[in-house]
């Protein structure tokens, strides 16, 4: 067969859903990096009949290991990333909510302030009524208390707003899912000649950071230890991952 020139640039769409679901796959979303890798143990039996060397060597494959960095923060990624559960909290007006008061400080209220909407501060029972500006300011997070106003630690306030519908990720809440996994990609070295990997069992590890304040758009990497699925393996395929492209002419 003459020599045909097959360099790679990949790009394309990462779709995953929870291993054994019926469920249609989700897309990751904007991904710039996605990596297959081998982990190996050797063994070695030297050549001790003079000129150095190997007389045999084995070689045995120990891990695959999977790794998306990812860019869109949406609360599943986060999930995946912090072995997390994902709820919804519905937007609504909160009212008369009870909380410690402070003479400085923030506030936590229970759900996010919808900052657009009017939020009412007060004492107990409705009185006295703070000012916005003199005595608090409003943030997503609480009430900001400023400092030399009218809200003290003597008294409750009670804090009516409405809040904004949110996704709850609670953090390291389990041990981590196990994935299925679709590359659905574009060779664009050879005019986006369709690349498409199928990883059977990929189980989610704990992304070592989550970098929430910086100058530069954020990354999130997701590792996956990709397991073998002994199904697969049965039926005479790879119980660990495949790889499909398109024969180029």
């Amino acid at each position: 067969m003459a020599y045909r020139e097959e360099s790679y640039i990949g790009n394309g769409k990462i779709w995953m859903r929870r291993r054994g679901s019926a469920d249609p796959f989700r897309e990751v979303g904007n991904c710039s990096a996605l990596t297959l890798g081998v982990t190996t143990e050797e063994s070695s039996l030297p050549n001790y009949r003079g000129g150095g060397g190997e007389a045999n060597k084995r070689e045995r494959i120990t891990a695959v290991a999977l790794s998306v960095t990812a860019h869109d923060f949406n609360a599943e990624n986060i999930a995946v990333g912090l072995r997390g559960d994902v709820s919804a909290v519905a937007s609504g007006t909160e009212a008369s909510e009870v909380h410690p008061g402070a003479n400085s400080g923030l506030i936590r209220t229970n759900k996010l302030i919808d900052t657009s909407q009017p939020v009412t501060v007060t004492g107990p029972s409705a009185s006295p009524s703070h000012t916005l500006g003199t005595d608090f300011n409003v943030s997503a997070a609480g009430i900001e208390v400023i400092e030399g106003g009218a809200i003290t630690d003597a008294a409750d306030v009670e804090i009516t707003y409405e809040s904004v519908a949110t996704d709850v990720v609670d953090a390291l809440m389990n041990s981590g899912e196990e994935n299925e996994i679709v590359f659905d990609g574009l060779n664009e070295a050879q005019s986006g000649a369709p690349v498409v990997v199928d990883v059977w069992r990929a189980k989610a590890g704990a992304a070592e950071e989550l970098a929430l304040i910086g100058d530069e758009y954020g990354a999130l990497t997701l590792p996956y230890a990709v397991l073998l699925d002994t199904a697969k393996e049965a039926a005479g395929e790879s119980g660990y991952f495949r790889v499909h492209k398109k024969v180029l002419s």
